[in-house]
C-alpha cells in the first residue's frame, strides 16, 4: 500500500550537535516513513504528525555515535520533545577499514512474573518448571559482559530480537538497563516475544505491540553506518504491528535503500532469516549480508548474493546443540563478511577430584584427527577401516562437506567441500556415502575418494534445518535415499538421484527448530517423528500419505531409534515414546525426565538405553519402566535447552560388554551390566555433545568440542 500524503505543515523542528560545519559529512533524521537531511549547522525540519508518527530517530553520519539516546518516542506515554535534539560524539571510524562487530540475539530475559505469562501461551503444561532455562538479570548480565570481554576487537553489539522472554514492561527496563552498562555501543533489534505481553492486552496480532520495545530499547526499526558500511534494522515479524506503520516500515526502507543501498554494503538486522517475499527490495541493492535469530542454531548458508548468519541464545542453550553463545561478524570492504564464532567460558574445569574414579581399566586415546571442524552434534559413521563424518563452517559455510578419516592412526584419506556445512550423519550405502547439508543440499560421494557422483537441492533452501540421518528405502528395482521431515522431505533414486516424489506439509514446509531426527525406513514404509507437527507415515514408493499420527504437542527433538518393529523417541516435556514402526501407532509413552531430551536410545541388556537431563537410564521395552538409573556431576556449560542445568547426556554407544555415555561434566563414562555399574571414567577439557561411535574391534570414537575425531580403547579391561 502507497502511504498517504503526510501535511508538511505539521513538522518538527530539531538540531543535530556536535557535527562539524565544513558540511563534508553528512547527517539524516527520519519520523519512521520519511528521511531528510540535517542542514551543516545541524538543524531539521522533520514531517510529524501526531495522528501518524510515533518517533524521531537520527542516522549519524559514518565515525559518529550518539550520546545518549538516538531516539525519541511518543510510546507508552512518553513525551517527545517540542525541538528533539541528539548529540554526536566522532569515534575516528573512517570509511573502508576493517572491523568486527559482536552478533548476538535470543536472550529471552525473564521477569518476575515469567511463569503466570508463559502459562497464557501454552496450552499444555511443560515437564519442566516454566522458564526454568530462561535467564534471569544477572545471569543474562553475566553472560553479555563474559561475551564482550572475549571479543575485545569488537566495535558494537547487534541483538536481533527477543531480547526479553515475554515482553513484560520490566523485563524490557531490565534488558535496556543491562544493555546500557556494556562497554560498547548495543543496537537492538525486535523479536516477537519482546511483543508478546502487548500482543495479549491489545487482542492479538495487527496492532502496535511493539510499544514498550520503543520505550525502553529501540525504534521499531531504524538504520546506522559504521566503517563504509550501512546497518539496517527491520522489523520481519509485521503482524506485531498495525497496517499505518507497516507501510510507514516499507516506506522507510525504500527510502533508505534508495538513499544508502546502492553506495555502500549493506548489513540487515531482524529477527527471521530472508523470506522469498522479504527480500526482493534488497536485491537491487548492495546487501550482502543477513544477520538473524529466531531459530536457536548457528546455520550460515548464502541466499544468492547475501551471506545469512543465524546464531544461537547467548544463556539458554541451542535447538541444534550447536556450542556457539555469539558471533563476531568481520567486515572488509573487499568482500562478503565472515565470522567466528564466540563460545561459554567454562565456568569450572571437568570434576577429577571429589568422587573417587574407580580402579580398573582405564580409556587410553589412540588417535586424533587432524580435520579440525567435523560435525560436533551428529554421530561419525564408521565402516570397516574409515571414519566418515560431516565438515561444518560457521565462519563463511563454503568449507563445509564430508571428511573420510582413516580409523588406523586418524589420518585424512579424503576432503570434498559441497559448498554448505554438513550437520547432520552420513549414510553408508553399498560403495558411497550419502550426506546431507544443513540448508538441504543431497550428495553421494564415492567411498573410495570421495568423488560427487551426483547432487540434489531441496526446495526452499531458505526453510532447510536438516539434521537428520538420511534413510535408504531398499526392495526397490533402485534402492532409495529419503531425507526431510514431516514439512518437508524428498526420495531421491540412490543410484542417479533422480527425484522421485516429494512430500510438503499444507500449512508450514519449515523444519526449523530443532529437529534432529530423520526418516525411519522399514518395510517399505517411512516414518517422520513430528516437532512442531504430528507424525506422519509414508508409502515408500509413491510416497503416499498412509497417515498422520498424534498431534503437535508432543514435540519430539531426539533421533529416532529403531529396534525391531518399535522405534524409540524422546520429546521436549521429557517423555520417552515407543511408536510401532510399521502402523506408526503409539505403543506407550512415559515420563522419564523433567525436560528436553536430545539422546536417542541404544539397546542394552534386553532394553533400551537412553541418555536425559538427570543422567543416563535403563527402561523396559515393553513398558518404558525403568529398571536402573545413573547421575553425573554438574554440567561444566549449558548447551541443551530446555532441561535443568544440573546434568546432560548425548547418545549412549554399546561395544561389548561395556556402554559408552558422554556427560556435560566433560567425561567420558563407561558403564557395564544391568545395574549400569560405572567402570572407568575419563576426563576431557570440554564436553561432548555429539552422539559416540563404537567399531566392531572395540574402539571407540568421537568428535571432541574442536571438531577433532577422536579414538579411544578401554585398556585393560
Amino acid at each position: 500500500m502507497t502511504p498517504g500524503r503526510v501535511d508538511d505543515s505539521l513538522t518538527k523542528t530539531g538540531r543535530v550537535l556536535g557535527l562539524p560545519r565544513n558540511g563534508r559529512v553528512t547527517c539524516h533524521v527520519s519520523n519512521g516513513e520519511r528521511i531528510v537531511r540535517v542542514s551543516h549547522d545541524g538543524a531539521f525540519a522533520l514531517p510529524f504528525a501526531p495522528d501518524r508518527h510515533r518517533f524521531v530517530f537520527v542516522i549519524p553520519p559514518d565515525g559518529y555515535v550518539t550520546e545518549g539516546r538516538f531516539w525519541h518516542t511518543t510510546d507508552l506515554g512518553a513525551t517527545m520533545p517540542e525541538h528533539p535534539q541528539f548529540t554526536l560524539r566522532r569515534i575516528g571510524r573512517h570509511r573502508n577499514h576493517r572491523f568486527e562487530f559482536l552478533h548476538a540475539t535470543d536472550c529471552h530475559l525473564r521477569s518476575f512474573d515469567h511463569q503466570a505469562v508463559a502459562s497464557q501461551f501454552t496450552k499444555r503444561k511443560r515437564a519442566a518448571p516454566a522458564g526454568q532455562a530462561v535467564p534471569a538479570a544477572a545471569h543474562l548480565r553475566r553472560t553479555l559482559q563474559d561475551l564482550v570481554a572475549r571479543a575485545p576487537q569488537a566495535a558494537f553489539m547487534v541483538v536481533t530480537g527477543d531480547i526479553t522472554d515475554m515482553g513484560q514492561p520490566g523485563a524490557l527496563r531490565a534488558a535496556a538497563r543491562i544493555l546500557s552498562e556494556l562497554p560498547i555501543p548495543v543496537f537492538p533489534v525486535f523479536g516477537g516475544h519482546d511483543g508478546n505481553t502487548e500482543r495479549l492486552r491489545n487482542g492479538g496480532n495487527d496492532h502496535y505491540n511493539v510499544e514498550g520495545f520503543s520505550r525502553h530499547l529501540a525504534p521499531p526499526y531504524y538504520a546506522w553506518h559504521w566503517g563504509g558500511r550501512h546497518f539496517v534494522s527491520l522489523i520481519s515479524e509485521t503482524h506485531f504491528l498495525d497496517e499505518q506503520t507497516r507501510d510507514h516500515q516499507a516506506a522507510f526502507l525504500a527510502a533508505d535503500l534508495k538513499r544508502f543501498g546502492r553506495s555502500m554494503p549493506v548489513t540487515v538486522c531482524a529477527h527471521k532469516h530472508p523470506y522469498p517475499w522479504s527480500i526482493p527490495p534488497f536485491r537491487r541493492t548492495r546487501a550482502d549480508s543477513w544477520l538473524h535469530g529466531h531459530f536457536h542454531s548457528g546455520r550460515v548458508y548464502d541466499d544468492a548474493d547475501i551471506r545469512v548468519f543465524s546464531t544461537p541464545p547467548p544463556a539458554m542453550g541451542a535447538f541444534d546443540q550447536c556450542d556457539i553463545a555469539a558471533r563476531v561478524i568481520v567486515c572488509n570492504a573487499s568482500r562478503k563478511p565472515a565470522s567466528r564464532s564466540v563460545k561459554h567460558s567454562c565456568r569450572h574445569a571437568p570434576a577429577t577430584t571429589g568422587r573417587r574414579r574407580p580402579r580398573g581399566p582405564r580409556l587410553k586415546m589412540i588417535w586424533r584427527s587432524d580435520v579440525h571442524a567435523l560435525s560436533r552434534i551428529a554421530k561419525p559413521c564408521v565402516v570397516g577401516d574409515v571414519l566418515y563424518a560431516g565438515i561444518s563452517d560457521v565462519s563463511t559455510d563454503r568449507h563445509g562437506g564430508v571428511a573420510a578419516i582413516d580409523m588406523a592412526d586418524g589420518g585424512t584419506r579424503w576432503r570434498v567441500e559441497l559448498g554448505e556445512s554438513v550437520e547432520a550423519p552420513v549414510t553408508a550405502h553399498e560403495d558411497s556415502v550419502i550426506a546431507v547439508t544443513q540448508t538441504g543440499r543431497i550428495a553421494r560421494l564415492a567411498r573410495r575418494d570421495g568423488r560427487v557422483l551426483w547432487q540434489q537441492d531441496m526446495p526452499e533452501k531458505q526453510d532447510r534445518w536438516v539434521y537428520g540421518q538420511p534413510a535408504v528405502l531398499e526392495g526397490h528395482r533402485s534402492p532409495r535415499v529419503v531425507v526431510g521431515g514431516t514439512a518437508m522431505a524428498v526420495c531421491l533414486d540412490a543410484r542417479t538421484g533422480r527425484v522421485r516424489w516429494k512430500h510438503a506439509h499444507e500449512t508450514t514446509t519449515s523444519d526449523a527448530m530443532g529437529r534432529m531426527q530423520g526418516p525411519i525406513a522399514h518395510r517399505g514404509r517411512v516414518f517422520f517423528a513430528g516437532m512442531s507437527t504430528p507424525c506422519l507415515l509414508m508409502e515408500g514408493a509413491t510416497g503416499r500419505t498412509i497417515r498422520w499420527v498424534g498431534d503437535r504437542t508432543e514435540r519430539f527433538v531426539s533421533p529416532a531409534t529403531r529396534i525391531d518393529d518399535v522405534l524409540f523417541v524422546g520429546s521436549a516435556f521429557g517423555a520417552l515414546h515407543c511408536i510401532d514402526a510399521f502402523t506408526g501407532r503409539p505403543r506407550w509413552a512415559r515420563q522419564i525426565s523433567k525436560c528436553w531430551i536430545a539422546s536417542a536410545a541404544a539397546p542394552w541388556h534386553d532394553a533400551i538405553v537412553v541418555g536425559t537431563a538427570e543422567g543416563i537410564g535403563r527402561y523396559s521395552i515393553r513398558n518404558g519402566r525403568r529398571l536402573a538409573f545413573r547421575s553425573f556431576d554438574r554440567d561444566m556449560t549449558l548447551l541443551v535447552p530446555n532441561r535443568t542445568p544440573c546434568r546432560s547426556c548425548a547418545s549412549p554407544c554399546a561395544a561389548g560388554a561395556h556402554l559408552f555415555v558422554a556427560s556435560g561434566d566433560g567425561h567420558i563414562n563407561v558403564l557395564t551390566g544391568r545395574r549400569l555399574d560405572l567402570v572407568t571414567r575419563h576426563a576431557w577439557s570440554e564436553p561432548i555433545i555429539g552422539a559416540m561411535a563404537c567399531a566392531p574391534d572395540g574402539r571407540t570414537v568421537f568428535i571432541n568440542a574442536k571438531g577433532q575425531a577422536v579414538c579411544v580403547r578401554l585398556a585393560g579391561a
